[in-house]
């Protein structure tokens, strides 16, 4: 995705997720995932966050609750405008459904996997790790390494763990 900045210089520049190609049909085209990832920088930023897909009614909703509580933990922030086209459900594909967490292999991942699946009575079906996020780009034989103890875990688990990359915190976020 191309991101554009209005604050400081004149700025832009590439977001990109590379995921396996078997899951391509299961990607979301709405603005969902954008929100997830750019709310903070641009909460931080202090900047209007506006996407040119449209949003998931309930997620924007409890974007705009999100805000609200980072005010209070944060003062020096404050809710932004998140302009976008906010529809009902927003399909994702016509692919069948899975469900994916991120999956770094730390306490609070676990946690989440199992709560969902306790709560909702749903499986969890896919475990993403992605190089880019806790581990940088550059190094990809930590992620290895890693990748390899957090394989077992699925395995015993019956989860898939998918691979997943990303430059995102190797752009503007790191500036916050």
């Amino acid at each position: 995705g191309e991101v554009h900045y209005d604050r400081g210089p004149a700025h832009s520049e590439i977001i990109w997720f590379e995921v396996p190609e078997s899951l391509a049909g299961f990607l979301s085209v709405s603005g969902n995932p954008w929100l997830a990832c750019l709310l903070p920088l641009a909460g931080t930023m202090g900047e209007r966050l506006r996407l040119s897909v449209p949003l998931d009614k309930s997620l924007h909703q409890g974007a705009m609750e999100l805000m609200h509580i980072w005010e209070g933990w944060y003062p020096q922030l404050r809710a932004i405008p998140i302009e976008a086209d906010v529809l009902g459900p927003v399909p994702n594909t016509s692919a069948p459904k899975r469900a994916m967490t991120f999956f770094s292999g730390g306490i609070d991942s676990f946690f989440t996997a199992l709560r969902y699946e306790a709560e909702s009575g749903s499986r969890i079906d896919d475990l993403v790790k992605a190089l880019g996020m806790d581990i940088p780009l550059q190094n990809a034989q930590t992620f290895q390494r890693l990748r390899t103890r957090l394989q077992k875990a699925a395995d015993e688990w019956g989860k898939n763990l998918i691979d997943v990359s990303t430059n995102l915190r190797e752009t503007r976020f790191r500036e916050t």
